[in-house]
């Protein structure tokens, strides 16, 4: 594919011209795309693209031919995805606005994708909020660098009127995977979930949140939308960070020494976060630091595990006098009991402050203990077949589910460290900032 092929070979489909963004998911039933005035002209209801993609960028992810791509518009906090893939298969047709609905932001859900099908994303350069997806391309790289367990940069670049991003595609956001019904012994009330699997996703995240941290930045939107599991094996039981669009860097370099020091809180600052997760100092407009990440963390998980007091409350200053005046007992009910001692920790910060995430690791792994269950044991969302490819990982590494179950060997978790490398207690004694 060269500058010079045709139009119609370009394969775009774009949606809602107010929409500033494009995701292009890899297509796992071979569609046969056509161009966008193919569509337009035979659907009135079809709306011209927003983009019109340049063969050269078109051909990045045409280059290995196992797939073909299906662009789809979204805004910064839904997407949109088929009503129907395998009905739209079956009619060898291409998506359009009328056979598509509004979805959580991770689209993917439901459908099985290739571990190197790439997510990509596209912003045009004449947006009015200065460039997000450069902001994030440089997060996602400092992050492939210091971590191996973080969603990948594969490819990034700038065009006249288009800047682009390439990462790795994840599979569905924890809000969706709540409303999911698995065959496991721990699902015990509809959309939320169990202790079992609240802690053991809460290690997950916190090991998310604190390597963006490591890199100097503080995340500012933590939700369950932002927080997506992988697409095939291990990856699929992993939770990894996405969205990196309202990060803001806390560190800066001292012009005196050239050594990193802590950046300079604003007195004021615009809103930033989803206010049912942000801590009261977003309320505030007070400027962000690390423990802010992590009483969205603790708030996300209440959330998700029994339902936060505030769930139906849209008046801000509602919210914030409810987050100020609440008491434990009323905001843990039902909760794991290791969540108020982090919350104690949390109270004890400031916006200078580096969290004690080794602290707040502990007290996870002591429900996680307590409750005698494992990073290898299944999840609310999961089904037989899941666990039977969990299994068939277990044997490829020589190690007999049943010695993980034996009573002398019930608090060892090598097998879960060896799976899952992101649950290791050492990844949350480092201290890879300095400070």
């Amino acid at each position: 594919m060269n500058d010079s092929c045709n139009r119609d070979d370009q394969r775009c489909v774009s949606t809602a011209s107010h929409c500033r963004r494009l995701y292009i998911i890899a297509d796992p039933f071979n569609l046969q795309l056509k161009s966008p005035n193919h569509y337009k002209n035979n659907n009135p209801d079809f709306e011209a693209p927003l983009f019109r993609f340049p063969s050269k960028v078109a051909s990045f992810l045409y280059h290995d031919r196992k797939f073909q791509c299906i662009v789809i518009a979204a805004s910064h906090s839904s997407g949109r995805v088929a009503e129907d893939l395998e009905q739209t298969r079956h009619r060898n047709t291409c998506l359009s606005s009328s056979t598509c609905k509004e979805m959580p932001s991770s689209f993917t859900q439901a459908y099985h994708f290739n571990e190197s099908t790439p997510r990509f994303q596209v912003e045009s350069n004449s947006v009015g909020d200065g460039g997000v997806l450069k902001l994030e391309a440089e997060v996602l790289r400092r992050l492939c660098i210091s971590s191996r367990h973080v969603v990948r940069l594969i490819h990034a670049g700038k065009r006249l009127k288009y800047s682009f991003l390439v990462m790795t595609l994840c599979g569905p956001d924890l809000m969706f995977l709540r409303r999911l019904r698995g065959a496991n012994r721990y699902k015990h009330e509809e959309d939320r979930f169990s202790v079992e699997t609240t802690l053991r996703i809460a290690v997950h995240c916190l090991f998310a949140i604190k390597q963006v941290h490591e890199i100097g930045f503080v995340h500012r939107d933590v939700k369950p939308g932002n927080m997506v599991i992988g697409v095939n094996g291990r990856d699929a039981r992993t939770i990894y960070m996405i969205d990196y669009g309202m990060v803001r860097s806390f560190t800066q370099e001292d012009a005196r020494n050239g050594k990193v020091a802590l950046r300079k809180p604003r007195r004021k600052v615009l809103l930033r976060g989803t206010l049912r997760y942000c801590s009261p100092n977003v309320h505030r407009r007070l400027e962000q630091g690390r423990h802010d990440d992590l009483w969205s963390l603790l708030y996300m998980l209440i959330e998700l595990c029994v339902g936060l007091p505030w769930s139906g409350v849209k008046d801000e200053s509602v919210l914030l006098k409810m987050k100020e005046n609440i008491d434990d007992d009323s905001l843990f009910r039902k909760c794991p009991v290791e969540f108020r001692t982090i919350s104690d920790h949390l109270r004890t910060l400031q916006y200078k402050d580096r969290p004690d995430y080794k602290l707040m690791y502990d007290q996870l792994m002591k429900g996680v203990r307590r409750l005698k269950v494992h990073f290898v044991d299944s999840y609310d969302w999961e089904d037989d077949k899941d666990m039977d490819d969990m299994f068939r990982i277990q044997t490829a590494l020589s190690i007999q589910e049943e010695d993980k179950k034996d009573d002398k060997c019930n608090d060892c978790f090598a097998l879960d460290f060896r799976l899952y490398p992101t649950t290791d207690p050492k990844r949350f004694s480092e201290n890879i900032l300095g400070w």
